[in-house]
């Protein structure tokens, strides 16, 4: 995997050039894509991304910080959803209950 051109140093989308809707997506995906080959062929590298910009580190102890909030998120998204699925199961449930009246 090829490293991205992202600077050690804090650094907006914009300034990496990416302040277009479509570059910027673009990026993203290309940052998810080069975070997910962390640790493997050699790559020691991670892209560190929150309010300030994008970071390029290797400093195990920032990139375990990332790595478990991006966790947490993910699991209080998957628990959102969770929840709402469960409502969408009740109103078919109500619904079916109404049909047979």
């Amino acid at each position: 995997m090829t490293e991205l051109a992202v600077p050690k140093c804090w650094t907006t989308a914009k300034e990496l050039g990416m302040g277009d809707h479509d570059k910027a997506r673009e990026f993203r995906r290309a940052v998810q894509d080069y975070n997910e080959h962390f640790g493997l062929d050699g790559q020691k590298t991670y892209i560190l991304s929150g309010s300030k910009g994008y970071r390029l580190t290797d400093n195990l102890d920032e990139i375990r910080a990332a790595i478990d909030k991006e966790f947490k998120a993910t699991g209080q998204k998957f628990r959102r959803i969770h929840k709402i699925k469960h409502h969408m199961e009740l109103l078919r449930i109500d619904q079916m209950i109404m049909e047979e009246l």
